[in-house]
């Protein structure tokens, strides 16, 4: 959990909670926004989105066309913690659904 990086309450946080990502997506997004801005991680949802995208699904975002895309990798590579604390709970999702026949994680609607 150390490695997230951060306060070391945010890894805490989604160590515990996690499985509020799942419940509802967008509820999820915005849960996950909630507790990055608590924690003085990130004050912005859509980059908070963006990096639960990135570790559960990258391969979608090869979709978006590279003027949107570029400047979401280039804000989120100034925020490493977001990223590690969305893989987290991606990893810590995956573990506990090892049976999904998707392999998407955390389901995205």
């Amino acid at each position: 959990m150390r490695s997230v990086g951060g306060s070391p309450g945010f890894s805490v946080v989604l160590t515990r909670d996690y499985e509020r990502i799942e419940a509802d997506t967008n509820l999820g997004v915005q849960w996950y926004a909630q507790v990055a801005a608590r924690y003085q991680i990130c004050s912005d949802e859509g980059l908070c989105e963006f990096a639960l995208q990135l570790a559960s699904n990258p391969h979608r975002l090869l979709r978006l066309p590279n003027p949107i895309l570029d400047p979401f990798l280039r804000e989120i590579d100034e925020k490493i913690a977001l990223l590690r604390g969305a893989r987290l709970l991606t990893l810590l999702t995956a573990t506990k659904n090892h049976s999904s026949a998707d392999g998407a994680f955390p389901r995205w609607v």
